[in-house]
């Protein structure tokens, strides 16, 4: 992956931890009640990062997603998943 990519990435995800998101998906638990909203947001979160990364790689770098790429990006949102976390908790909990 290239550095440009790579950055284009991690701004992408500061953008959508920055978002509220929990609003976004509230509709739901309202159509279909969950056990765990936290788990609900921080899946569907999940998902559009990875979804978002693909669709990024794919753009800047005009090939398909290798197995690296994969474990990259795996790696840049499981390093910032606390954060996440976090996010969803406050506004969860506001």
């Amino acid at each position: 992956m290239k550095e440009k990519t790579r950055c284009a990435i991690e701004e992408m995800l500061d953008s959508i931890i920055k978002s509220d998101k929990v609003d976004r998906i509230k509709w739901i638990n309202r159509e279909f009640p969950v056990r765990s909203m936290r788990d609900l947001v921080l899946g569907h979160l999940i998902g559009e990062l990875t979804t978002r990364t693909l669709f990024l790689l794919n753009l800047s770098e005009k090939r398909d997603f290798t197995d690296q790429d994969e474990k990259d990006t795996s790696s840049m949102i499981k390093r910032r998943l606390p954060e996440l976390v976090e996010k969803i908790e406050k506004e969860l909990n506001r």
